[in-house]
């Protein structure tokens, strides 16, 4: 048998199917997939989709997610790992969390770490730096409160936002 191309396979190589024809297209009369005026459906993540483990939230149809309690204070010492993130810019709706980033966010900061670097502060904080646009090359970001002080927390979106309402429709 001759291959062309590559392929990567994790297990033994299933057998390999019978050419089949292509689909045929669908008939004239069925609805298209999205309604007019509504963006297409977000491309599927890794099977299963983002997940959480800890106390973290998903909010906005799973396309965001917060620190635990948000918009209340969060508590001290929860952690959260939220892995199987889209490849695509973090936008960062809301960020306020207890720390110093002008001492880097030590290890007496509540930390959101994306590609090994740590966020903490807030607008307005010494050396605060956003993950605003920032990509999780790995795919993950992780939470950690320490046992002091503690804020409102964050709330990000790592897919494309649903709207918050449908768009008007004409008269």
């Amino acid at each position: 048998t001759t291959y062309k191309g590559w392929e990567i396979c994790f297990g033994p190589r299933p057998p390999l199917a019978p050419p089949s024809s292509p689909p045929s297209p669908p008939p004239p009369f069925l609805p298209p997939s999205s309604p007019p005026g509504l963006p297409p459906p977000r491309p599927p993540l890794l099977p299963g989709g983002a997940q959480i483990s800890g106390p973290c939230v998903f909010t906005h149809g799973s396309s965001c997610v917060t620190s635990p309690n948000y918009p209340e204070d969060y508590s001290y010492n929860q952690v959260c790992l939220i892995s199987n993130l889209l490849r695509a810019p973090l936008d960062v709706l809301f960020f306020e969390t207890d720390g110093y980033p002008s001492s880097g966010c030590s290890s007496s900061s509540d930390v959101l770490t994306i590609n090994k670097v740590k966020y903490c502060g807030s607008e307005g904080s010494t050396g605060f730096v956003s993950p605003q646009g920032v990509v999780a090359l790995d795919g993950t970001m992780s939470w950690a409160s320490d046992g002091f002080g503690a804020s409102k927390g964050w709330e990000i979106c790592v897919a494309t936002r649903p709207p918050t309402s449908p768009p008007a429709l004409p008269p």
